[in-house]
């Protein structure tokens, strides 16, 4: 999917939002729901709702409520999708190209937030000892990343900006946790991967950075979004996950250049 297409996709789903938030603004305080099921993995992009889930914000903002919060821990973007879609989860973080691919699906998620533009934090990695010096070696070779998220993208955009395409290499589908294995094992010559996988992994010595999304022009978009019914039945409960997310504003995350909300799910400020 080009840089186009994902920018067209987003700035859809973004508009939906500021509609439902039209519509909800007159019954904000409106919820119904006992239960709010949280769907957040690790990436650079979400540590406000990691540290929101550690001091236990959210919990406390909606105990006056009676509202109980479910944590759900996810790796990636594609499985989280799946979770929405069966109603398991309700509001979940997650990269563009999941958006886009649950939107395309026919999934009616609603994005209520924007959590970071962050293209540094996705990494085309090998291993220290690799020969590989450029995105044109990878011509033949075999690349890993996790099909179906922001990562894949970076794959094909990294391979089209050196004349290459997927036909050229050979693309192997793990998830998030093996990147690792597959490298330190020779299994693959390079995998696409976000923070903090990759600062850990330099750290350790076990991988190098062969190019990033800031290479080819990737959005590097991630989003937090929730299931249109339940935002339409609990307009208050989305707004306080959300204002309690935005409580920490980290200008400086890990590789990510900006950290900002877009929309409140009932106010769209």
């Amino acid at each position: 999917m080009n840089r186009k297409s994902v920018s067209i996709l987003l700035a859809l789903s973004i508009a939906g939002s500021m509609a439902g938030a039209a519509s909800a603004e007159q019954t904000a305080d409106a919820y119904s729901a006992e239960v709010v099921n949280i769907a957040i993995q690790p990436s650079a992009a979400f540590v406000p709702l990691y540290y929101a889930k550690e001091m236990g914000w959210i919990e406390e903002a909606l105990s006056e409520y009676g509202v109980e919060v479910v944590w759900n821990e996810f790796e990636s973007g594609p499985p989280m999708n799946e979770s929405l879609a069966s109603g398991s989860s309700d509001i979940g973080v997650v990269g563009d190209v999941p958006i886009v691919s649950a939107v395309a699906a026919g999934q009616e998620n609603q994005m209520i937030a924007l959590t970071c533009d962050a293209p540094l934090s996705y990494n085309l990695l090998v291993s220290p000892d690799s020969d590989i010096t450029s995105v044109a070696d990878l011509k033949g070779k075999k690349v890993a990343t996790v099909i179906g998220s922001t990562a894949h993208n970076l794959v094909d955009k990294l391979l089209k900006s050196a004349d290459l395409t997927m036909d050229d290499i050979e693309l192997v589908n793990i998830s998030a946790g093996d990147v690792e294995t597959v490298l330190v094992n020779k299994e693959v010559d390079a995998a696409a991967i976000w923070e903090p996988t990759v600062t850990r992994l330099e750290d350790k010595g076990t991988a190098k950075i062969l190019a990033t999304g800031e290479d080819c022009g990737l959005l590097g978009v991630n989003g937090m979004v929730a299931r249109k019914a339940f935002v339409d039945e609990n307009p208050l409960i989305a707004r306080i996950v959300v204002e309690q997310f935005q409580k920490l504003r980290l200008i400086h995350v890990i590789h990510c250049s900006k950290v900002y909300i877009i929309a409140d799910p009932c106010h769209g400020n």
